[in-house]
């Protein structure tokens, strides 16, 4: 019996995300992989402070109501409109897409054992070059506690 393999991409917002989920697409492609991408919602705060420019056709969450009582409905939903335009940007429909609350390592660690992702594949920023990688608090938490591997893509260092 052949097992398929699985990839999940685990993304945020940030400019960045473009860069992960192209080359975590890319080596998909390579390993004939099945692909998951995710987006773990763990402050909605962090929604309503930053402005981005659109990332893989999103325009960002700005146009969200924060004080409204289904403020995390909204975000779940705008999340998921993002995870669609990036399939559509990655132009693969097969992409299957998961929308999360909780703390991200907590949340993307439970998902990746729940679907049985043989390989994981985050975002590392780096400073100059990937000599001078620099792992944020997620992704270095992730490589301590994960049982799969972890791909760290290197992206440029968000001002």
């Amino acid at each position: 019996m052949k097992t398929t393999t699985k990839i999940l991409i685990a993304l945020d917002y940030a400019p960045s995300a473009q860069q992960i989920a192209e080359q975590g697409y890319e080596l998909s492609k390579q390993l004939h992989a099945e692909v998951i991408i995710l987006h773990v919602i763990e402050d909605l705060n962090d929604y309503s402070l930053y402005s981005y420019d659109p990332i893989m056709g999103f325009g960002g969450f700005i146009q969200l109501n924060f004080m409204g009582v289904n403020a995390l409905a909204e975000v779940e939903r705008e999340a998921t409109v993002y995870l669609e335009k990036t399939k559509l940007h990655l132009q693969d429909k097969a992409i299957k897409t998961k929308v999360v609350h909780g703390e991200s390592v907590q949340a993307i660690l439970e998902i990746a054992s729940q679907l049985a992702v043989n390989y994981l594949v985050v975002g590392a920023h780096s400073k100059k070059s990937q000599d001078d990688m620099r792992v944020g608090h997620t992704t270095s938490h992730l490589l301590k506690h994960a049982t799969m591997p972890i791909i760290c893509i290197p992206t440029p260092k968000l001002k």
